[in-house]
C-alpha cells in the first residue's frame, strides 16, 4: 500500500485519542459526547508506532508517511513522549528491503527501532535447527544498524528486539499444537534468548 490511505488520517486520529486516554487527566470526549479516560492514572511515555507494518500491507514509504504524521500529532498532546519505530516482522534480508525508504524519509523523532525475531514456526524443529538461527539474527541486527547509519539523525538510535520466540505458539491444520503448558518451555526459551 502506498500513497494516501485511511492510515494517513484515521490512524493518527486514533493514536491521538489513545494517547489522550492514557496521558491526559481528562482523557478524550468521543463524537457522542462521552468522556473516556484511563482509570490507572499512569501515563505511558514510550509508544510503538504500528506493529509489523511489513506484515500488514504497509510498504516502507506508506509506513514512513504514517510515522511522520502520528509522531507530531501525539507529541502535540505530550511533548515528553518517546517513540519506537517500525517493529519490523523480521527475517533474513528484511532490514535491507524495508528500512532504506524509512531511513531516508523519516523526519519525526525516533528513540528506538524495534524488530521481531522468531527462530521457527515449526514446533517439530530440533534444538539444533532452532539454535542455528541465532547467528542470522545477529547479522540482521548488524544490517539494521548499518541502515540506520545512513541517516546521521538515526546513527545512534538503539535497536531493540521487542518480540522473539523459539517458535510460534499456535495451532493449525499442519499439526502444530497450541502450547498450553508454559512451564514446559520457559527454561528452553531462556537458554535460547541468552
Amino acid at each position: 500500500m502506498s500513497g494516501s490511505s485511511t492510515f494517513d488520517t484515521d490512524f493518527p486520529a486514533y493514536a491521538s485519542q489513545l494517547v489522550s486516554y492514557y496521558n491526559s487527566p481528562n482523557g478524550f470526549i468521543d463524537g457522542n459526547g462521552v468522556q473516556h479516560k484511563s482509570p490507572s492514572g499512569t501515563p505511558i511515555k514510550l509508544w510503538g508506532i504500528f506493529n509489523e507494518p511489513n506484515y500488514h500491507n504497509l510498504d516502507s514509504a506508506a509506513y514512513t508517511t504514517l510515522y511522520n504524521t502520528v509522531v507530531p500529532a501525539t507529541q502535540a498532546l505530550d511533548s515528553t513522549l518517546q517513540f519506537v519505530a517500525v517493529e519490523l516482522g523480521d527475517f533474513p534480508g528484511e532490514a535491507d528491503t524495508f528500512l532504506p525508504a524509512f531511513v531516508t524519509g523519516v523526519t519525526a523523532p525516533v528513540n528506538a527501532l524495534a524488530t521481531h525475531f522468531y527462530s521457527s514456526c515449526n514446533q517439530k524443529d530440533t534444538d539444533q535447527q532452532v539454535f542455528s538461527t541465532v547467528p542470522t539474527f545477529a547479522t540482521e541486527v548488524e544490517r539494521i544498524y548499518a541502515n540506520l547509519a545512513a541517516n546521521p539523525a538515526l546513527a545512534t538510535v538503539p535497536v531493540w528486539v521487542t518480540e522473539n520466540n523459539v517458535n510460534a505458539d499456535f495451532a493449525n491444520a499442519q499439526g502444530r499444537k497450541l502450547l498450553t503448558e508454559i512451564w514446559a518451555y520457559i527454561p528452553y526459551m531462556a537458554g535460547w534468548v541468552t
